[in-house]
């Protein structure tokens, strides 16, 4: 079993137990990466920081000095708040748009619903700009195409924008009627499961 070392670091003024070559782990890392284990990394003024443009160290530099955000450290940001990629219009994602919405026009809540309560969400409103993802969801790549709501007005809106049933029967005056949880349902389709109920019930029946 290997036997810790108690004998200090050979740098001065570093009281820290000796890991290899005489050094602490601390002075044998910069040795081994800079080749001094007395190195120390240059300070960079503001200045110099902007300069490094597309990173988050320009990123943080354009904060503190008030300078106008470049698109290349806007890209940074986003990198490094978890998107993986730079902002795409063409390519933006329903998380991504959200995201954009809080930062560019900030939260829901500071805004009033039009019904009068505090607004919640950001509700999309119908435009010819509509995408459909995978999961169904619509949305817009247009962040002014967004406007506060509370959360009933949202659902609301939402299902005004679904014309027709997952199987594809139009929610019209005939083939629609609102369930005892205040849901619209599609008659066609509660007419599909009722016979298949009867049909499962007749089988047992006669199983039996």
């Amino acid at each position: 079993m290997r036997v810790r070392s108690t004998r200090p670091c050979t740098i001065d003024d570093c009281d820290t137990h000796e890991k290899a070559r005489g050094w602490c782990y601390r002075h044998y890392r910069l040795w081994k990466l800079y080749g001094d284990p007395n190195y120390q990394k240059p300070k960079l003024t503001d200045e110099d920081r902007l300069n490094a443009h597309g990173t988050m160290m320009a990123y943080t530099a354009h904060i503190r000095l008030k300078v106008p955000i470049c698109e290349p450290c806007r890209n940074a940001r986003r990198v490094y708040a978890g998107t993986k990629r730079p902002y795409i219009e063409e390519l933006a994602t329903y998380e991504s748009i959200h995201k954009k919405l809080q930062s560019h026009r900030g939260s829901a809540t500071a805004h009033t619903c039009p019904c009068g309560k505090r607004a919640e969400e950001w509700a999309h409103i119908q435009t010819d700009q509509q995408v459909v993802d995978k999961r169904g969801r619509r949305y817009s790549r247009d962040i002014q195409d967004y406007e506060p709501r509370c959360v009933p007005c949202h659902r609301r809106m939402d299902r005004a924008l679904v014309t027709h049933c997952p199987q594809g029967h139009e929610y019209d005056e005939a083939n629609t009627y609102v369930c005892s949880q205040g849901k619209r349902q599609c008659r066609a389709c509660a007419a599909a499961r009722a016979r298949i109920r009867s049909e499962k019930k007749r089988t047992e029946a006669r199983a039996a």
